[in-house]
């Protein structure tokens, strides 16, 4: 992710297999590896216009959480991204939707998104990487599939 410069990321084959992990067994999802193959920064934006260019009928929508949508207007080519598909927030921890609207982008467009009442999972992959790092057990909090996957690859550990 371009916004993610400076934290270690995880390489994107194994990001993928814990994705397929976590989803195993669910038809109702699809596993896209679409912007694996594309050099330099991957922008949501060109992910969208490649789903437009191949779901070309399909309404498209994008998930984010309440604390993205307050940085949304930082995001590259953001009316772009409205162009292309609804934006659907969720509250996070300490952030609801309704805490950021009205917001406007720099080019006076009020950005509208739809609100996703769900129940709200104060769990993030900040707080998966730190329980790995300091060493605390991660079982009920990711599916057993995906956490095979973590300790199979080692991720998150300290390098010592």
């Amino acid at each position: 992710p371009p916004h993610k410069t400076r934290e270690k990321v995880s390489p994107s084959e194994i990001r993928v297999e814990m994705t397929r992990a976590a989803l195993a067994g669910d038809t109702a999802f699809e596993v896209s590896t679409a912007e694996l193959g594309r050099a330099g920064p991957t922008y949501t934006v060109d992910t969208l216009r490649y789903f437009r260019e191949v779901h070309s009928e399909a309404e498209l929508f994008f998930l984010m959480g309440a604390d993205q949508l307050a940085e949304f207007h930082e995001w590259h080519d953001p009316d772009s991204i409205l162009d292309l598909a609804t934006l659907v927030v969720v509250a996070r921890e300490g952030v609801s939707p309704e805490d950021v609207a009205p917001l406007r982008l720099e080019s006076g467009r009020t950005v509208p998104f739809q609100v996703l009442e769900a129940p709200r999972v104060d769990l993030s992959s900040s707080d998966i990487r730190h329980r790995v790092r300091s060493e605390l057990s991660i079982r009920y909090l990711v599916p057993d599939d995906v956490r095979r996957v973590i300790e199979t690859h080692g991720l998150y550990r300290l390098i010592s």
